[in-house]
């Protein structure tokens, strides 16, 4: 995000809350570089209110054909008109979706791969304003993918 976005925050503003069960760290990769589990982290965020709130991000495994999952519900994505077939990182399909790599290191949390429907979606779910000229080009990119696909 760019340093005169409405979406910088102080230190104080947030930290994080919780590492949850399911997310983390792995050992080592094949080339011992740490990688990371798809899963669940906690973080806090100062809302329009001004009061904390708690935000759940599922993150998305940050690896070539790793199925896609929805940063707000933690639910994968799939075909509307065949559930068996899955969205995965680097088919036609990564292009439907609003790709955020989160990377604040909050209290050493690692970066995240967050996938959500569209930018708006992301800025509701994070409390921040993204430019507008990322929605267009977003909204560019997924008109073509759904031309494509038909």
């Amino acid at each position: 995000m760019d340093d005169d976005s409405s979406s910088a925050y102080s230190n104080e503003q947030y930290s994080v809350a919780s590492e949850a069960s399911r997310g983390g760290l792995c050992d080592k990769g094949k080339r011992g570089e740490t990688r990371i589990r798809s899963g669940l982290f906690t973080i806090k965020r100062r809302c329009e209110t001004g009061k904390m709130k708690k935000i759940h991000l599922f993150n998305t495994e940050d690896r070539q054909n790793s199925q896609i999952i929805n940063a707000v519900t933690g639910i994968p994505y799939n075909d509307e008109s065949n559930d068996s077939i899955k969205f995965r990182l680097g088919s036609e399909h990564e292009n439907s979706i609003f790709k955020v790599k989160y990377l604040t290191r909050e209290n050493r949390m690692p970066g995240l791969v967050l996938c959500y429907d569209s930018p708006e979606q992301y800025e509701r779910h994070v409390f921040c304003t993204l430019p507008q000229a990322i929605k267009t080009a977003w909204e560019e990119k997924h008109l073509y993918y759904r031309i494509s696909m038909r």
